[in-house]
Parts: structure tokens; sequence; C-alpha cells
């Protein structure tokens, strides 16, 4: 996978408090949820990146797509190569 350090940053997005009166969760439990929120936002930055590299290096195209029986577009829509649809498809 390349690095997305290469192309342009894309912004981060802060973590939601989810503190406030009458939280019912414990602080560790929030904290750790913050934690794990994060993490995902950060995940889902370095996907979008690299499908926006590989969009940019002609590999990208409609996955949802109709094909015919030899694998071409019915119509007439690019055909995105299998590395991306990978990305697409197999990214949570």
């Amino acid at each position: 996978m390349a690095s997305p350090a290469t192309s342009q940053p894309l912004p981060r997005a802060q973590p939601v408090s989810t503190t406030g009166p009458g939280s019912p969760l414990p602080p560790e439990l929030i904290k750790q949820e913050q934690e794990r929120v994060t993490l995902l936002l950060e995940i889902n930055q370095v996907i979008l990146q690299e499908l926006i590299n590989m969009q940019k290096q002609g590999k990208g195209g409609n996955v949802q797509a109709p094909r015919n029986a030899d694998g071409a577009s019915k119509d007439g829509s690019k055909i995105p190569s299998t590395e991306y649809v990978e990305y697409v498809v197999l990214s949570p």
C-alpha cells in the first residue's frame, strides 16, 4: 500500500465528546470509546487517501457497472482495476 504521506493529507476529524451531565459511563470507558472512534477515523482516512491515489493513477472506475460475459462494462463506463475494487468492496 502506498504511503498517504506523499499526497495532500485529508483534514483530521475531531473526536466527539460523549461526556455530559448524568453520563452513565465511567470516564475510563468514555476515553476508550473516544480512542476507538479516533482510530477508526484514522483508518478510514488512510483508505480514502489510497482510493484517491488509485483514481489519480487511472485505476478507479465504476465498481457497480453491469458487466458483459467478457467482463467489459455494458454501459461504457471505465472498468476499475482489481486492486481498486478490493479496496472499495472489502474496506469496512
